[in-house]
């Protein structure tokens, strides 16, 4: 055994086994839910898998938006790195959206009426 097979069969020893999928749903609800402190989260809704969400959020100045994340899970060799890192999590939300920068409304209700008009909101989280 070479010292690069040495050192990395020491290192994935102890590497914690990545959870199951379920569980990491689980763990993630309502997970990295903080915006900048001009943001504040009145509303999400997540799919039927959870692994989905929109975030409607109202800034300071009374406007309402809303962004569209969905749940990334990281591969055996990306845990293997971040697992031993302090509150390391197996999975992250990502954004998936360009709305978020760009569309401010003047009510909850009228940010709620386009969200639903998104094609992912159709796709993922419309009741058929």
């Amino acid at each position: 055994m070479n010292l690069f097979s040495k050192l990395f069969h020491r290192k994935s020893a102890n590497v914690p086994p990545i959870p199951p999928f379920s569980e990491i749903v689980e763990m993630m609800y309502d997970k990295s839910l903080s915006f900048s402190e001009d943001l504040q989260v009145i509303k999400v809704i997540y799919n039927e898998e959870k692994t989905k969400r929109f975030i409607l959020l109202k800034s300071v100045n009374g406007y309402y938006k809303y962004t569209y994340e969905e749940l990334c899970v990281f591969d055996e060799e990306e845990w293997m790195y971040i697992c031993n890192q302090e509150n390391a999590l197996p999975a992250w939300w990502a954004p998936k959206d360009r709305s978020f920068a760009y569309s401010f409304f003047g009510t909850e209700d009228e940010a709620l009426k386009m969200l639903m008009q998104e094609g992912e909101f159709k796709q993922y989280f419309d009741e058929k």
